[in-house]
């Protein structure tokens, strides 16, 4: 069964895609990857069912959803990233070593998925 926002993807041709293997630099391994995937796809479900069930988005040009779309599909990725970013960027995380990191990496990826 279809969801109406699936069906609403679809009719406009918009694919969401798959997150990137790395976050700022730092490459993700297997579990991370699908951890981000997860967080990111589940945001931007949120996001997007909120959008397309409103009134405003029903006033909307094709394209104008469109462009809405893939800006909610950018935001709830950037969600995710941008705690992850902020860390790599800290000169204390470059104090720990990998494994510290890798922990540190799945515990900020695992807290994502509960976020919206």
């Amino acid at each position: 069964q279809q969801s109406a926002l699936d069906a609403e993807l679809e009719r406009l041709g918009v694919e969401v895609g798959f997150t990137g293997r790395s976050i700022g630099g730092y490459k993700l391994d297997r579990e991370q990857q699908f951890a981000y995937q997860r967080a990111a796809g589940q945001m931007t479900y949120a996001l997007l069912a909120e959008f397309t069930a409103s009134e405003d988005y029903r006033t909307l040009s094709e394209g104008d959803k469109t462009k809405l779309i893939e800006l909610a599909i950018q935001e709830a990725r950037d969600e995710v990233r941008d705690p992850i970013n902020e860390m790599l960027d800290d000169e204390e995380f470059e104090t720990l070593n990998p494994e510290q990191q890798n922990r540190l990496i799945d515990a900020l990826l695992e807290s994502a998925v509960g976020v919206r």
